[in-house]
């Protein structure tokens, strides 16, 4: 195919043409192969006359990539080649596409949503309907479009590869967003590396895989009209515009996935169906979709019997029937209510929530560390074993507050982490305001998008912890981090900072004092913890029930009225592990 003369451009970007100029003697190969042949030689030509090692080694890695690329089973297809479907030729006029292997003649189907939720519930709509597209591909045979950074693509990706199905993997390349040369560099250290998508560990099979990179011969500029799709990334204009069918798991109006979807319809009459779920998409979206042409698809109940077993066996944790768990916990862990740091107090005397009472000052000689939910994978454990729970609705998916304490109690081990800790120190975060104070810092976090200090928790005894490294934090400014010894940097906390709507300077940002927080560096081990020196919190007396069943430690209910009128904690979408900005 007579599209080399196109690629230089591209070539010398990458750092595969040899020369300061750019020129070569092979300029005018015919085809793309045989310009990387006589790129591969004169790498090779270069190595052999250069006297510095160095020089030469570098040639002779650009000559193996070339000649990698040059036998890789593939096909080069230009923006005007009919190889190409009209859509792609007409959103993608500066591309051409690297296909390796060919493109087998199967349907392509994509999944496609404008977001994917920070917390994914393995019971929710928006897991529901993915199950069900990923097995209407895979009854289909048909072959999976994904591309990388839009959501859903890391599970489609391994749900489809698990099923051993193959995938149509499209790597596009914005100049709108990101340099020629800095994508090119990317392309070339995968050339270099793989010779394809690196093949999930076992059990899971190796699929075959399709990538497509789209090479553009041309930068052109943004439109002025956003309502054109070459104003819109291009992984999600590639995305829609190879798919033969597109799945929608949720829009949002007026974004991306809204506007190419609106666009595909109106061009060429697309298959596009929308998942019809309670709680996936906006009813006016769906309508407005509907009238151009897209049809409404209800999944089937049930996916698979491993995903209804595990539903079944997940644990509920709400506050419903509270006398029964009540009765439960004090049958079956009254030794453990007994202990603690401070006497159990009846709220109500219907059975109703139970709190810790607040003792006499200065009598508080314990820290506090409180539980988030974890967005993705738990510390130690694999990307793919996460996803296999999340597609399985396996009840180890559940990465809620409560999950997090009840895999603390489990394990008795506390991981630090060292996001959002300035130079990255991984530590472990306590407070030492008292637990029944404790609600006072429960605050939204705009800029992190989750609450702080949920009623979920430990509280372990300020002396042992302090013979094992704990300490209080040093509360300063910016300025002086500069003059902090090495020893005492992953203790340092800014006073006052942080982003708040409207506010952007440290004198007037959030005051961090309020949280008297301590740090131990690195991981800590419960092991020896007695059962006086601890005590786990939860605001609700169902899942202390639960709680209590799973340890020896003590559980108490920590009563928080302002949670209950924002709804249940596990349904605010948080991040994992991260604290402040320090």
């Amino acid at each position: 195919m007579p599209i080399a003369p196109e690629l230089t451009r591209w070539l010398v970007s990458a750092g595969l043409v040899p020369g300061r100029t750019g020129t070569f003697a092979g300029g005018d190969a015919a085809d793309a192969r045989a310009l990387c042949r006589a790129l591969q030689h004169a790498w090779l030509e270069q190595a052999a006359r250069t006297r510095s090692a160095r020089r030469a080694a570098a040639a002779a890695a650009r000559a193996r990539v070339l000649e990698r690329l040059a036998d890789r089973p593939g096909t080069w297809r230009s923006a005007a080649g009919d190889a190409v479907p009209h859509t792609v030729r007409h959103w993608f006029p500066q591309h051409a596409w690297w296909l390796s292997p060919e493109l087998p003649a199967r349907e392509r189907v994509a999944v496609v949503s404008s977001r994917t939720p920070r917390m994914l519930d393995p019971a929710g709509p928006w897991l529901h309907g993915l199950r069900a597209a990923l097995a209407r591909i895979a009854e289909r045979d048909a072959l999976a479009v994904v591309a990388d950074g839009t959501a859903a693509c890391d599970l489609v990706r391994h749900g489809v590869r698990r099923a051993g199905q193959s995938l149509f993997s499209l790597v596009p390349c914005d100049l709108g967003v990101c340099p020629l040369a800095t994508w090119a560099k990317r392309w070339l250290a995968w050339l270099a590396t793989t010779d394809s998508e690196p093949s999930l560990t076992p059990p899971h099979a190796a699929a075959a895989s399709v990538d497509a990179w789209g090479i553009p011969v041309e930068a052109l500029p943004r439109p002025a009209n956003t309502h054109e799709p070459a104003a819109i990334p291009e992984r999600d204009r590639a995305l829609v515009a190879w798919a033969d069918e597109i799945i929608v798991l949720g829009v949002r109006p007026g974004g991306n996935v809204h506007r190419l979807l609106r666009r595909r319809l109106e061009e060429d009459r697309a298959r596009v169906l929308l998942v019809d779920l309670p709680g996936l998409g906006h009813a006016r979206t769906r309508s407005e979709l509907e009238r151009h042409g897209a049809t409404s698809w209800i999944p089937p109940s049930e996916i698979s019997g491993e995903a209804r077993r595990s539903a079944a066996q997940r644990p509920v944790h709400t506050t419903h029937d509270v006398a029964t768990a009540e009765a439960e916990l004090r049958a079956e862990n009254t030794p453990s209510l007994a202990r603690g740091p401070g006497p159990l107090v009846p709220v109500s005397a219907l059975g109703g929530p139970r709190r810790i009472a607040p003792p006499p000052p200065p009598a508080w000689d314990y820290l506090t560390h409180t539980t988030r939910a974890c967005a993705g994978a738990w510390p130690g454990e694999s990307l793919e074993r996460h996803r296999d729970d999340l597609l399985d609705g396996r009840p180890a998916s559940d990465h809620s507050a409560f999950a997090a304490l009840v895999r603390i109690a489990r394990e008795r081990l506390l991981r630090a982490s060292g996001r959002a800790i300035r130079g990255g120190y991984a530590v472990i975060c306590f407070t030492a305001v008292p637990l029944d104070e404790l609600p006072r810092l429960n605050v939204f976090r705009v800029h992190r998008g989750r609450w702080d200090f949920e009623p979920y928790g430990i509280v372990i005894r300020r002396l042992w912890l302090e013979r094992r490294g704990a300490r209080p934090v040093r509360y300063a400014a910016a300025a002086d981090w500069a003059g902090i010894a090495e020893l005492d940097r992953p203790f340092f906390q800014l006073a006052r900072g942080g982003r708040r709507p409207g506010r952007g300077s440290a004198a007037t940002g959030i005051d961090w004092t309020v949280e008297r927080e301590w740090r131990h560096r690195g991981d800590l081990d419960l092991g020896e913890l007695a059962a006086e020196d601890v005590m786990l919190f939860v605001p609700g007396v169902a899942e202390a029930a639960e709680l209590a069943r799973a340890t020896a430690w003590p559980v108490t209910v920590l009563s928080a009225p302002q949670h209950a009128a924002r709804g249940p904690v596990s349904s605010v979408f948080m991040d994992h592990a991260g604290e402040r900005e320090g």
